[in-house]
């Protein structure tokens, strides 16, 4: 049984405040989540607001969040059209841009994809590297504690890895059960990823294997 005390914070008393070109970002960390509000005025657009700190052709953010708001159309890289409306809870891939639409500021909270969003990333690139995790004995610890446990737990996992992709500009590829592939554009930030997933979900009790090369996957017990 989980017996930590609740937790609150309020957004209008944030631990970060981000201001950008017709953009400014609030920021609060509640144990493991880190969430945050956006406001974005008209005429903002990613690739001309974001994308010369970013340094990267697209958003490779994975974004998970509800428009409180105001109105944004957005486009993926494989050309795929996107909208988000007032009320609308969003799920955006990496690979992706976005515009505000009309007069009104398009307001949203994010609770995924927001670390490190709006800010230039952490280290050199020097090469592509792929990093894949999974759960160290998943199968045996499922049995242990039950469904409903473990979805809640998968469910904590995915964030907190999510969260670690977000810091060091890890690309989500795909995910399959409690396992992910993600691609990194420098070998340092893969190993260091790596080093805080299994960091972060020890603090749930689970363990990972992870593997990271630019040729070919080595899997090694913990990072």
């Amino acid at each position: 049984m989980d017996t930590r005390p609740p937790r609150t914070k309020n957004l209008s008393v944030p631990d970060e405040i981000l201001s950008l070109e017709r953009a400014s970002a609030s920021t609060v960390r509640v144990g493991e989540m880190v969430v945050g509000r956006l406001v974005l005025e008209p005429g903002w657009r990613w690739s001309e607001h974001v994308r010369p700190i970013a340094g990267t052709t697209s958003c490779q953010f994975h974004h998970v969040g509800l428009v409180l708001s105001g109105a944004m159309d957005g486009r993926m890289d494989d050309g795929t059209n996107f909208e988000v409306r007032p009320g609308d809870v969003f799920d955006v891939p990496p690979g992706h841009d976005n515009w505000v639409i009309g007069d009104e500021p398009m307001r949203a909270v994010i609770w995924g994809g927001w670390r490190g969003w709006g800010k230039p990333p952490i280290g050199e690139r020097i090469l592509t590297t792929m990093l894949m995790t999974d759960i160290a004995r998943s199968t045996d610890r499922a049995a242990a504690v039950g469904d409903a446990v473990w979805d809640q737990l998968l469910d904590r996992h995915h964030a907190l890895v999510r969260e670690v992709l977000d810091r060091y500009r890890g690309i989500e590829i795909d995910t399959a059960g409690d396992g992910f592939l993600t691609m990194f554009d420098g070998a340092a930030r893969a190993v260091q990823s790596a080093l805080e997933i299994r960091a972060a979900v020890r603090g749930i009790g689970l363990d990972i294997r992870a593997g990271s090369t630019p040729e070919r996957l080595r899997w090694s017990r913990g990072a």
